[in-house]
């Protein structure tokens, strides 16, 4: 489906005047609407590879939770085993912090102000019979590392199982799919694709690497031709 629609005003990843190029070189009368379109096609495609073949691999997300989770224990335990005296040098600049005369004016009812205090930064809540409290005490910043510990177990024992398998170009099928409905429904020219050597030589391959390449030059002319086939078999 054209989706050309969607296509956000503050963001452009297409320039006009290259998009004004394709125009004139395949004489497209409409510049504006094929500028907005290009657009639109390029964020989709760029949206797919992003939450879709841009993705790390489970293993290397798995690895990367592992990590945070050991250091959180790890964290927890040193805090754990401090004694008085170690405890009391932790979290002495945390009780300045507590002493510390409140923020002018205080912040209302629901609402903060921040202070720094030995380079931490210090958030005030403002409360309801005006005065403010500080948002986060040690038991609160305890709980916290304790709490990333556990969200990183969570995120480990909930992570699809299996290998990782070959990622599908399917922000690339996408962008076909759309320069298809582009050439074929709109323009009115067929769609077609003829390999030779592992390059197309139709007008419709033409155009479709002429855009592609002002999107992400970084594709192929054989991984283009691949999704041509895919797109006219689907849409036969």
């Amino acid at each position: 489906m054209d989706q050309s629609n969607k296509l956000d005003e503050d963001l452009r990843y297409v320039t006009r005047e290259r998009s004004d190029a394709i125009a004139l070189k395949y004489e497209i009368p409409d510049l504006d609407a094929l500028y907005r379109r290009l657009n639109s096609f390029a964020e989709i495609y760029f949206d797919n590879r992003r939450f879709g073949e841009d993705t790390p691999s489970r293993q290397r997300t798995k690895k990367a939770l592992k990590g945070v989770r050991d250091t959180a224990r790890k964290l927890t335990q040193k805090i754990d085993g401090l004694n008085d005296f170690e405890d009391r040098w932790l979290w002495m600049a945390h009780r300045d912090v507590r002493s510390a005369p409140r923020p002018d004016p205080l912040p209302a009812e629901g609402h903060t102000s921040e202070s720094i205090i030995h380079g931490c930064k210090t958030i005030y809540l403002g409360t309801q019979n005006g005065a403010a409290i500080m948002r986060w005490e040690i038991e609160d910043l305890v709980n916290a590392v304790n709490a990333i510990e556990q969200m990183a177990t969570h995120g480990i024992e909930h992570m699809p199982t299996g290998r990782d398998g070959r990622k599908r170009k399917h922000g690339l099928y996408m962008l076909v799919s759309n320069l298809q409905i582009l050439w074929r429904d709109t323009l009115g020219h067929a769609f077609t694709f003829d390999g030779h050597k592992g390059q197309g030589v139709t007008q419709a391959y033409h155009f479709c690497v002429d855009v592609v390449a002002i999107i992400d030059p970084s594709v192929t002319g054989t991984e283009i031709g691949s999704q041509m086939r895919k797109v006219i078999k689907r849409n036969k």
